[in-house]
């Protein structure tokens, strides 16, 4: 038996911050000139129970016909060109518990050996008995952590190499100056989702870049539109529906001291609606000892 087959990233860190992203870009960089026929992006869905949402099943209702999956016809194609990598990225991979839709990969990765997908005799509707599992398949998850996903168990975690994303640079990022927002205007604006940013990093409440070009986008489009809505008012509005909302947790050192300094930075900057949002979670967090945005 040769080396196990570990060609499995694990890319975790705050939401917004650019994982898929990421693994999409590998992947091109892996297949070059592919047209992206190498490349297969999923969605993983919370109803992922079973091996069947990732290699089939023989259909119960046609019993002589197989229901395929674009990962079975992926995996197939990855084992009939295999001097070609072949990339699949697990789109949010722990919204249902990989080591139940993933086991026989899990179990196939480690051995080398092969993935059963039926027992229908050698060839069943085009669909082979079984298939080794191919070491030109790149398999790269992305997760984040909260309360609608799962933990990851051992046995993902030791076939994986785990990478965290949870560093956000708003210096570097890209569309600085590239909206029509008056530049002092945007220059604000930057100050406080920095200062924000800084108070909600130790707490690991801070926000990616998906955040800041959903801010920008809703300023650009007020200053563009001729509303009634003032500058202050519409950054005020969108902090508040975008960076507020996933603020939560419960008593700890580093979350009083996160909204402690969130709240002051608003009122320095005179968005006092959001301001008074923060102060009431405070309050929570004071006489419950939990704080949710949503109450």
């Amino acid at each position: 038996m040769g080396t196990p087959v570990r060609h499995f990233a694990i890319l975790t860190g705050i939401s917004g911050s650019g994982k898929t992203q990421l693994a999409r870009l590998y992947a091109k960089a892996l297949t070059p000139g592919s047209s992206e026929k190498q490349i297969l992006t999923l969605p993983v869905q919370p109803g992922w129970y079973d091996p069947g949402a990732l290699l089939g099943f023989v259909n119960p209702l046609r019993p002589e016909s197989y229901s395929r999956t674009p990962f079975l016809e992926f995996l197939l194609a990855a084992d009939a060109d295999p001097r070609h990598p072949y990339v699949v990225v697990l789109d949010e991979m722990n919204l249902s518990h990989p080591e139940q839709y993933m086991a026989p990969l899990l179990s196939a990765m480690e051995t080398e050996g092969a993935v059963q997908l039926h027992s229908e005799g050698e060839m069943f509707d085009g669909i082979p008995r079984e298939i080794r599992y191919p070491r030109n398949l790149v398999l790269i998850g992305t997760v984040n952590m909260d309360e609608t996903t799962h933990g990851l168990s051992d046995k993902v975690l030791d076939r994986a190499f785990v990478h965290e994303f949870w560093e956000i640079d708003l210096d570097a990022y890209p569309r600085w100056g590239k909206r029509k927002i008056d530049l002092a205007d945007e220059s604000r604006a930057r100050d406080i989702l920095t200062a924000l940013m800084k108070g909600l990093s130790p707490a690991r409440l801070h926000f990616g870049w998906r955040v800041v070009d959903d801010v920008l986008n809703f300023l650009s489009r007020a200053a563009t539109d001729g509303g009634e809505l003032s500058f202050e008012g519409a950054l005020d509005s969108v902090v508040y529906a975008k960076v507020l909302p996933k603020l939560r947790g419960e008593d700890s050192a580093r979350l009083r001291e996160a909204l402690r300094v969130c709240e002051e930075e608003l009122a320095t900057a005179g968005l006092e609606v959001s301001r008074t949002k923060i102060s009431e979670l405070r309050r929570d967090l004071e006489t419950t000892g939990s704080a949710r945005f949503w109450r």
